[in-house]
């Protein structure tokens, strides 16, 4: 994690700092922000990507939309911060558009009788 987006993710904490079920964490050399269980957005260097949708789309129409990398689905990209109650008042009205996170998916214990990966190897 490069100083520039460790220094804007703790900014970016200050801000929204009391708001109840916000976690950020890294991920990849970036940070995932989570709200409530849902995936909120990304912080990158000096760049917050916030989850898209039909209420970004109304409240953030002229922001630039792009791909947190190639391939991938399009973020609203917050370049420009107004102020903290601003910010808060957004990622609030965001939450309601916020796709439901998907379950993590536990290893599976092998069974005694199934084979080990070695054994497929002989």
């Amino acid at each position: 994690m490069d100083s520039k987006t460790r220094e804007y993710k703790e900014f970016i904490e200050g801000w929204l700092a009391g708001l109840e079920g916000l976690s950020i964490r890294p991920m990849m050399g970036i940070y995932v922000m989570h709200l409530r269980g849902k995936v909120l957005g990304f912080i990158e260097a000096d760049c917050l990507m916030l989850e898209d949708g039909p209420i970004a789309g109304r409240l953030l129409p002229d922001h630039d939309r792009m791909p947190l990398f190639p391939g991938s689905k399009d973020f609203v990209v917050i370049r420009e911060l107004i102020s903290p109650a601003w910010l808060r008042e957004l990622v609030l009205a965001l939450y309601p558009d916020l796709p439901v996170s998907k379950p993590r998916s536990r290893r599976k214990t092998p069974s005694p009788q199934s084979p080990s990966w070695q054994d497929k190897l002989k």
